[in-house]
């Protein structure tokens, strides 16, 4: 059985507070109001423990 490809985007940024999360809620909202599927995802990491 062939595994289905799913279509991505990664956004990177090089430090925190760079806009990044917001470039995210822009681009799902404007999938959003075409009526596109998609959820956004924003892995939390654990700095410095």
């Amino acid at each position: 059985m062939a595994l289905k490809t799913v279509p991505s985007l990664l956004i990177q940024g090089i430090g925190s507070h760079v806009g990044k999360s917001v470039i995210i809620t822009g681009l799902y909202r404007a999938r959003k109001r075409r009526d596109l599927w998609g959820v956004p995802f924003e892995p939390q990491t654990e700095v410095g423990v």
